[in-house]
């Protein structure tokens, strides 16, 4: 009676030569160049035996090396020249219009509410594409009153409220520098309107 052990025996007999059955004999041979590497490498084991201080010693100086010019790279990446770009900011003074005043006697009829009027001077602030179209994310008016914010060209922010002006109140504009055109300088980003 076979035993486990046989079984097993008899069993990868079968399958180590089911391949065979199955795709028939296949022969392989190594390319050149892993003759000659095997050739290089049964040299250098016999230059090992024959002289290991000297090709250990040649080992850690080619690692030293190595890491030495590793090193020195690292140095020289972090220790080179730097170059930097220089914009220069434009200077640019903010002015603000007051609304016309109403003539005297004028009929009621023909009473529109003048617009405020910010000027800038030194450089054109608005972004081009703005120009014409809604500006209200580049200023806000205090305190709040209905009304429109215009770029009506590129140095000048017109408001047009809805109602008249409230008499004797003291509005205050506040310009948003990020919503204008990059590399400006203003004098001052608030001002107050009579």
């Amino acid at each position: 009676m076979p035993t486990n052990q046989t079984f097993v025996r008899v069993l990868f007999a079968a399958l180590a030569r089911l391949p065979g059955l199955l795709f028939g004999r296949i022969s392989w041979s190594a390319p050149p160049w892993v003759v000659g590497c095997g050739r290089r490498l049964t040299s250098f084991q016999g230059l090992v035996k024959a002289h290991p201080r000297a090709v250990t010693l040649s080992l850690c100086l080619l690692v030293a090396l190595a890491t030495g010019g590793l090193q020195g790279w690292r140095w020289w990446a972090s220790h080179k020249p730097r170059t930097f770009a220089y914009n220069a900011l434009r200077d640019v003074e903010v002015t603000a219009e007051a609304p016309a005043a109403v003539a005297a006697g004028a009929p009621d009829k023909d009473l529109k509410p003048g617009p405020l009027r910010v000027r800038f001077a030194g450089a054109p602030v608005a972004p081009l594409e703005k120009i014409g179209k809604d500006a209200t994310e580049a200023v806000s008016l205090t305190p709040k009153t209905r009304g429109k914010w215009t770029w009506q060209n590129g140095s000048t922010l017109a408001f047009q409220p809805d109602d008249h002006w409230p008499p004797d109140t003291r509005f205050t504009v506040t310009l948003r520098p990020a919503a204008l055109a990059e590399g400006l300088h203003l004098d001052k980003a608030s001002l107050t309107v009579r």
